[in-house]
């Protein structure tokens, strides 16, 4: 998970991870780091953060021993709380999270590995609810997208397993989950936006591909073909800049972008790190909108080549020139991909892996004298979710797909609008004797 800057009126907050010293923050002022600070020392894997209605941060990560862990910031710090705990020795990875603010909620997405399997799941952080299970994700691409709407509802992209990449959208007003709809054979990084619509940009072997979901509409666009990338690509993002639509990806060794241009894209520009700068894609984050660009990192500085305007002021949310874009070079249609059945049952996550222990008042940890604000940290009651709720889930969830019961595949990439059906979660924790 990429690093995260937070806009405030002081300047960005800097959220990263550095070796033997764990999950830290740096306050930047015109481009200048300052002193850094730990916020928790015990992170295990990547993060990722948002903020909450009071413009506070909120933070998921799993800790050394597996447990899965929210961080709020306050006042005086930041507090932990346990969303999982695990036993000793289990076998469960949790990783690949992602968090999303709507409203007074918080909603966290994240990827549970276990017997070999990769399982994307949801959880409501301060709803009072346990993780529900989504869908399997294919074992070679585990990575997955998520982008909210203008309306609130959440794109989920991602790469089934046995099928290939598509999308699900969880209709926040209806608080239920779309079918699987497939957008492509295979996609090896994706990235999307929220500008007028849904924009996605994805990268295979036959190179960078545009498409966009217009706003209100269920049908996704024709693919575009941007350029025929060769060589790796690292990583993807698409953002507004300067109310122009822009898409960036890394290779090897430097950046490329193109940009949206009258009714069409302009040529694709390259772009290196400056000498003793490190090149990565970050999440910027301004109140509660988002979006993932790229920023030039030393150990002193912070070079943002775009999103400044993002940062420094509120995003506008409509579209301000022409959307009908045709670059010439459109990839070749290639027909479905034939049906298939769900051949391999989900896995279950053993009882005895997690242990569910009592909600107690720990004692406060009195902080270090003249130690920094961000470096203290408030231990709260823990709200601990029964991971038996989690487990009975995912068998339900098996059976539930053995019966076709919320995961009718669509394997075909367009669909009719207003015939999108949405299907409760409560189907997936339905009891089925």
């Amino acid at each position: 998970m990429p690093n995260i800057a937070v806009s405030t009126s002081g300047g960005l907050k800097y959220i990263f991870t550095q070796k033997r010293a764990g999950l830290c923050i740096r306050n930047a002022s015109a481009g200048r780091f300052r002193d850094r600070s730990v916020i928790f020392p015990d992170i295990r894997g990547g993060f990722d953060a948002a903020t909450d209605q009071n413009g506070g941060i909120v933070i998921i990560c799993q800790d050394r021993e597996r447990n899965l862990v929210c961080l709020r910031e306050g006042a005086d710090g930041f507090s932990k709380e346990y969303l999982l705990k695990a036993r000793a020795g289990n076998s469960i990875d949790i990783s690949d999270f992602r968090l999303i603010g709507v409203n007074a909620l918080m909603t966290a997405f994240y990827r549970i590995s276990y017997g070999g399997k990769a399982m994307l799941c949801i959880q409501t952080l301060n709803g009072g609810t346990t993780p529900e299970p989504i869908d399997y994700i294919d074992g070679k691409h585990r990575e997955f997208e998520v982008c909210k709407a203008s309306n609130n509802d959440i794109h989920i992209f991602y790469t089934q397993e046995g099928t290939g990449f598509g999308e699900r959208i969880y209709k926040w007003s209806q608080k239920r989950f779309g079918d699987f709809t497939l957008i492509s054979e295979r996609a090896d990084k994706a990235a999307a936006f929220d500008y007028g619509g849904i924009h996605l940009c994805t990268a295979s072997a036959g190179g960078i591909f545009y498409r966009r979901l217009p706003e209100f509409d269920a049908q996704w666009e024709d693919a575009k073909l941007l350029t025929k990338q060769s060589g790796e690509v690292k990583s993807c993002a698409v953002f507004e800049e300067n109310e122009r639509l822009n898409i960036m990806w890394e290779g090897a060794d430097r950046l490329y972008a193109a940009s949206a241009s009258g009714g069409g894209w302009s040529r694709v520009r390259e772009f290196t790190a400056p000498q003793g700068f490190l090149c990565e894609r970050i999440k910027l984050i301004n109140g509660r909108a988002e979006m993932f660009a790229y920023a030039y990192i030393s150990n002193s500085r912070i070079i943002l080549p775009v999103g400044r305007a993002f940062i420094n002021s509120k995003p506008r949310r409509e579209m301000k020139y022409d959307l009908d874009i045709r670059p010439a070079g459109n990839p070749p249609t290639k027909p479905p991909i034939p049906p298939e059945a769900v051949k391999n049952e989900i896995p279950k996550i053993r009882r005895e892996d997690f242990e569910v222990q009592p909600d107690v008042q720990p004692a406060r940890t009195a902080p270090p004298q003249n130690a920094p604000t961000q470096e203290r940290e408030i231990v709260r009651p823990s709200d601990l979710y029964a991971i038996d709720r989690l487990a009975d889930s995912i068998e339900n969830l098996a059976s539930a797909m053995r019966e076709n019961a919320g995961f009718t595949r669509s394997h075909t990439p367009k669909i009719k609008p207003n015939r999108r059906k949405y299907v409760p979660l409560s189907t997936m924790h339905k009891k089925i004797n």
